[in-house]
């Protein structure tokens, strides 16, 4: 493992997930049940976009939740396959059908938790924003 592989895999390995939070597994019969990613964010933009529609508020705050759930699971699928890939580069198994990650493979999945880390305080700053204009909303419409 070069050294480069050896600092990305020191980062990698403080897992902030609760692998009993999460689980590499298969999605179950309830998790195969919910909307396509794709369909979350497109209710989330039509919700936000040309203009925020306040009262859609709520739906807003569920669909951002269920987005954020996506980002969770891709985590723990990251961090499972970092400690899968650590635990076989450090055993004597040299199966020939098993391959270990490359450099590149590493830099990416180091890219990856970055990227969810500040994807991640986007979706807090969001929450946080809607709380405030709903209660700001709610606050006016009692003075009225």
């Amino acid at each position: 493992m070069s050294s480069s592989a050896q600092a990305t895999h020191g980062s990698l390995s403080q897992n902030p997930v609760r692998s009993s939070q999460l689980s590499p597994e298969p999605p179950s019969e309830n998790q195969a049940q919910q909307p396509p990613l794709l369909l979350l964010i497109y209710a989330a933009r039509r919700i936000l976009e040309p203009t925020l529609l306040i009262e859609q508020t709520p739906s807003l705050l569920i669909l951002l939740a269920q987005i954020d759930l996506f980002r969770k699971r891709a985590l723990a699928i990251v961090y499972h396959v970092r400690r899968r890939d650590g635990f076989l580069s450090s055993t004597s198994l040299h199966e020939p059908a098993l391959v270990s990650l490359t450099d590149g493979d590493i830099q990416k999945l180091e890219a990856f938790v970055r990227k969810s880390e500040s994807m991640r305080a986007l979706y807090r700053g969001l929450v946080n924003r809607c709380i405030r204009l709903v209660r700001t909303d709610y606050s006016v419409s009692l003075r009225l």
